[in-house]
């Protein structure tokens, strides 16, 4: 608004209406999951058991459940420290300080490790979502980090994060920046948790007619259990008309390119590469990298489509999978990773099913010396078994609308999330107030 008037603080200007308090004099609880004798080691982390939370499990503010680690009900018993409860803030305060979680109902009562402390307001001078919304912001992930110290690695100690000034409005106006923010959030979840379902359903489905082969008879019955006619094969018994093919048969495996570090610009085509893939299999743009406009034209035979299916073979992350929708395009593929393509375009829901299931059964053969890595011959010659091209005409008609609307609920949240970001520091700056 044109007529706020702003007075000079430590942090910069701030509303003239506006507090300011270090973080020490505010209702504030702080808690961390410190090292003790009773900390779980690694050999003791579980999959599935009370939540371990770590800086890694955070994820665009919210914890995101791909990749957690469990703990069991009896030592999470043993713990003292580190139990988080719903609307807690959640801060990394080691390594990548300043990254900001919030815990939501279903994280109620589960542990945080060492590298995390959380932050729990009373919401009486404090609103903890609008707490959430000002650690979150550009602005503040600098503050911190200007509080911690280290050499070897940095560090924000508790004593520290103390002395953290927390600029706020009155109570009325962070909820109304909360509410703003947060419903803008909660849509961005809600159409995360609709993709899951929709990610399950199609699963389902190829598990269904291609593992169970219960695919749909001449009478829409389920073909095995229904009698269906089942012969012998060299992956064991098949439905009769079916055949055992390979992979080569029935997609291309594209390379990358080598791009160069030092033709990245700051705008101009989004280069994709192996750090832009999600634990979940989508592909974000976080750490993005971009080259010059001519390199899309230029480098043509590496431009991604909609849909293609990609697989990390080599490093750490060997085997990790990326799917590529809209969202993400145009873009073109880097190095480090092989590109699935379906050589009838109608089948590549049917590639991104079938490859995702091929490398979790033979995950287990990558070999290597320096590094690991996937032999693309060993995967052009992997034996499947192929249906009838009607069965895979059906089914491909069945997942398109399926996987369809997950590409736009992508495209939505990366909508969502760019407004919320313009939104989030003209809210916490007071440029932009909230009316009723």
């Amino acid at each position: 608004m044109k007529n706020t008037k702003y007075k000079q603080t430590e942090i910069g200007e701030i509303p003239e209406d506006w507090s300011l308090e270090l973080i020490g004099h505010l209702p504030i609880g702080i808690g961390d999951g410190n090292y003790s004798s009773k900390y779980p080691k690694k050999d003791e982390l579980l999959d599935k058991g009370v939540p371990f939370i770590s800086g890694k499990d955070i994820k665009d503010g919210r914890i995101v459940e791909d990749g957690i680690r469990y703990i069991s009900e009896a030592q999470h018993n043993t713990l003292l420290k580190g139990h988080i409860k719903y609307r807690d803030v959640l801060l990394v305060t080691r390594a990548d300080i300043g990254v900001v979680g919030y815990v939501d109902k279903k994280y109620e009562g589960s542990n945080i490790n060492a590298q995390l402390v959380y932050l729990r307001s009373d919401d009486k001078l404090l609103n903890p979502e609008y707490l959430f919304y000002l650690l979150s912001s550009g602005e503040y992930k600098n503050v911190l980090r200007s509080y911690s110290s280290g050499s070897a690695q940095s560090q924000l100690p508790i004593k520290s994060l103390l002395k953290v000034p927390i600029k706020f409005p009155h109570h009325k106006q962070q909820q109304q920046i909360a509410s703003i923010l947060s419903s803008l959030d909660d849509k961005i979840e809600l159409n995360r948790k609709m993709n899951k379902t929709l990610e399950e359903m199609g699963k389902a489905l190829f598990k269904r007619w291609f593992v169970d082969f219960e695919f749909p008879n001449e009478n829409g019955k389920p073909y095995k259990s229904s009698g269906g006619e089942m012969v012998e094969s060299e992956l064991g018994m098949i439905p009769k008309g079916w055949e055992v093919g390979v992979l080569d048969n029935i997609t291309e495996i594209k390379n990358g390119f080598a791009f160069k570090s030092e033709d990245y610009t700051d705008n101009g085509v989004f280069l994709l590469r192996t750090r832009n893939f999600t634990q979940s299999g989508y592909v974000v743009k976080d750490e993005v990298i971009y080259l010059p406009e001519p390199f899309y034209e230029e480098y043509s035979n590496y431009q991604l489509r909609q849909f293609d299916v990609l697989l990390v073979m080599v490093g750490a992350s060997v085997g990790s999978l990326g799917f590529v929708t809209s969202n993400a395009l145009p873009a073109l593929q880097n190095q480090n990773m092989w590109n699935f393509r379906a050589r009838d375009p109608k089948n590549q829901l049917y590639i991104k099913l079938l490859v995702e299931k091929l490398v979790k059964q033979n995950i287990g053969s990558a070999s290597g010396s320096a590094r690991d890595f996937f032999r693309k011959d060993f995967f052009r010659t992997i034996r499947f078994v192929c249906p009838k091209v009607q069965i895979l005409n059906t089914f491909n008609e069945i997942v398109l609308p399926i996987f369809q609307e997950l590409d736009k609920n992508l495209a939505e949240i990366d909508s969502l999330a760019q407004l919320r970001d313009s939104l989030l520091p003209r809210l916490m700056s007071g440029k932009l107030r909230v009316k009723n």
